[in-house]
């Protein structure tokens, strides 16, 4: 977790730089690559990219923050236990996280949710899905919309 707060508190300060690249929100930042690391960093590239844009899209239909949509109570399991304290694996997750949050963040990644703002891991199928529109499934992650 220390790198990922180090790489907020860099990118706040301008001390990463980011020469003819979008600046991001430090805040939005820290929130959506802790998310990605709990929810997705087992899911390579494609799945955090998918997982990002289920938060990004529930920003955008609910007009909140990023942070707002992941630590929303009951969203995401990690919030909600002490899993949030859990030390990252290596250093491979941890790049690939931050990578992915900051491309998310600025715009560079296709949704490939099909605007999905909800979605489960395939193991465990929740109740509220019963109503919802299917969108796609990207590894483990099953993704849907409100209809």
């Amino acid at each position: 977790m220390k790198a990922l707060a180090v790489a907020a508190v860099m990118l706040s300060a301008g001390a990463v730089s980011n020469k003819g690249l979008p600046n991001v929100d430090a805040a939005s930042f820290k929130c959506l690559a802790l998310n990605l690391y709990h929810e997705a960093r087992g899911e390579g590239i494609e799945g955090m990219k998918a997982v990002a844009m289920v938060v990004l899209n529930r920003a955008a239909n609910q007009s909140k923050s990023v942070c707002a949509v992941v630590y929303k109570r009951k969203q995401f399991s990690w919030t909600n236990t002490k899993q949030g304290r859990s030390k990252p694996l290596g250093d491979d997750n941890i790049r690939a996280v931050l990578t992915v949050a900051y491309a998310a963040l600025a715009g560079g990644i296709d949704d490939t949710t099909g605007g999905a703002d909800h979605y489960h891991a395939c193991a465990v199928p929740p109740k509220w899905t019963k109503g919802m529109v299917f969108t796609n499934a990207i590894g483990n992650h099953r993704f849907y919309k409100q209809p």
